[in-house]
């Protein structure tokens, strides 16, 4: 079809899938969203409320078709084995957010579904947090660590309400909970799987569904960071409707972030698209990652207008809709390989990618286009690395309050992802004949190494400890 985008009303539903489909294109698993309600319902999966005590009820009578099973609280404090956590984004706010990162890291480590409703931020902010990846303007937010696989999975609810979207988040988090994934994807030795998955819905048109992978590419430098992204992108078109165009985009505006390759190319009259790619990456002695995958295009013509040079990611897949690949599920697997320069900028990488699929349905003669398109914001924040400041013999703070809340000095560590800049600002300890100057990695060092509120970048693991000089 004429590569343009039709602007429509886009009423997304709870969740997302269709019935299972095996064609000559491929195989993937849906399931409706009534039958999304049958599998959570009456599952009676503990669940742990944080909220105040009204927005607490709203939250408990939108999961109740899948539990009863509920514990509400006003804090982390009254966890219980519970598997799914819901944290209202109001509470969050009125909240000490380091606690709020501690809490949440450690309920994910073990395997607990985590949700925020209002604002993904406290997924995103945390410094702990090495992915985040999001649709802009949902209800709620979700995230999954399944440790038996290496999965990292991240979910964006965007119900049409903020019940809906809770609803929707609960019936995800069943069906993560019985390790029921979306497709069968890649097998891949590189570590962590990080996965955005979402599912979103155009009224009377049909589905589009999102189950990207990325991974960190690890390499023996201080330079750079490398990132792979596996695109999966499906569209289910509802009865009588059809599939005309599958969009996947992004645009890079992080200077020191580059494209080193992006798939497929642009093909016509073929049956399926394969790659076989492999990428050296590191100072000697460097890193080898080899991937190949193939899909199959019947009727489809792959137009890749990608741009390495202006950092440009534009994959368009322009389906016959009057063939069989248009009027039921298919799927694109578009992929690019980044490269971030930590030498040159900060060591994160920040994508916002653009899915869009095109439907149509016949209107007397002539075909009527409109199209569901959202915007994920991926954030990867760079392999961690641990901060230590070792208060190194203080005896206390100066601070009286400091030392109520926080008694004799110990070290403080945090998390940062690579080639963040931290400020190392003054954590007023006292010892009783002596002044903190600043830091040092040198525990009986006498001159600062670093002031108070200069700043180290995080390129590996560092302790550094306080240095004390004579009143």
């Amino acid at each position: 079809m004429k590569r343009t985008i039709a602007i429509a009303t886009i009423i997304v539903a709870v969740v997302v899938f269709a019935a299972s489909l095996s064609l000559s294109m491929g195989e993937s698993k849906h399931i409706t969203s009534t039958d999304d309600y049958k599998n959570a319902m009456n599952t009676d999966i503990p669940v742990l409320i944080i909220a105040d005590d009204e927005d607490a009820k709203d939250i408990a009578q939108a999961i109740s078709f899948g539990t009863s099973i509920v514990n509400l609280s006003k804090g982390f404090e009254d966890y219980d084995d519970e598997r799914i956590v819901f944290i209202d984004g109001d509470w969050i706010e009125s909240s000490n957010l380091n606690s709020v990162y501690r809490n949440i890291d450690k309920l994910v480590e073990e395997g607990v579904v985590v949700s925020v409703t209002g604002s993904y931020d406290v997924f995103v902010s945390n410094p702990n947090s090495v992915f985040a990846s999001f649709i802009e303007g949902c209800n709620a937010y979700a995230v999954y660590s399944d440790t038996s696989s290496s999965k990292y999975i991240c979910h964006s609810a965007d119900g049409s309400d903020l019940q809906e979207s809770i609803a929707d988040v609960d019936c995800w988090a069943c069906k993560k909970i019985n390790s029921e994934p979306l497709r069968n994807d890649p097998s891949l030795p590189w570590g962590t799987e990080y996965i955005s998955e979402d599912s979103l819905y155009l009224d009377n048109y049909g589905y589009m569904n999102i189950d990207t992978s990325y991974f960190v590419l690890p390499e023996d430098n201080e330079q750079y960071n490398s990132y792979y992204a596996h695109y999966y992108q499906e569209s289910v078109p509802d009865s009588n409707r059809f599939t005309a165009d599958i969009y996947t985009t992004s645009n890079n505006t992080q200077s020191n972030l580059k494209y080193k390759y992006t798939a497929p190319g642009t093909t016509s009259n073929v049956s399926t698209v394969s790659f076989n790619y492999g990428v050296e990456i590191g100072v000697p002695p460097s890193v080898t990652y080899n991937v190949g995958w193939s899909y199959s295009v019947p009727d489809v013509g792959v137009v890749n207008d990608s741009n390495t040079g202006t950092g440009i990611f534009d994959i368009w897949h322009n389906v016959d809709e009057l063939k069989a690949v248009g009027q039921h599920m298919y799927f694109v697997e578009p992929a690019k390989f980044m490269r971030v320069d930590c030498h040159r900028g900060p060591g994160y990488c920040y994508q916002s990618d653009v899915y869009t699929v095109q439907f149509c349905k016949w209107v007397a003669f002539w075909l009527e286009f409109h199209n569901i398109s959202k915007t994920m914001h991926v954030f990867f924040k760079g392999l961690p690395h641990t901060l230590t400041i070792d208060p190194n013999g203080a005896e206390e703070y100066s601070d009286e309050i400091m030392n109520e809340e926080l008694g004799t000095p110990a070290p403080d560590v945090s998390t940062y992802s690579e080639g963040t800049f931290v400020t190392l600002w003054d954590r007023a300890y006292y010892k009783s004949g002596y002044t903190c100057i600043g830091y040092s990695s040198n525990p009986n060092s006498t001159t600062a190494e670093y002031s108070f509120n200069s700043t180290i970048q995080m390129l590996d693991d560092y302790t550094l400890y306080a240095v004390w000089i004579h009143d």
